[in-house]
């Protein structure tokens, strides 16, 4: 997963689907449109965790709470 605010709902476009899984968060200023494209490219889906700019180190917690939620759910 992508963390991007430019991403879809994370509630809604995650998967409850088991297995290894990588978690991108950004640098401060956010993805340039080049890495957001190589990411995706490579098969990343891109997930808002909310319109507000997170510090990585909230935004690294809220994925990982998304990830348990829908995880935990499926």
């Amino acid at each position: 997963y992508l963390a991007d605010r430019e991403g879809n709902p994370w509630a809604s476009a995650m998967s409850p689907e088991e297995g290894v899984l990588l978690c991108v968060i950004g640098p401060e200023g956010g993805f340039t449109r080049a890495e957001r494209d190589v990411l995706t490219g490579g098969g990343a889906v891109s997930i808002s965790l909310g319109a507000s700019r997170l510090r990585s180190e909230t935004a690294a917690i809220c994925l990982l709470f998304a990830v348990r939620s829908i995880r935990s759910s499926g």
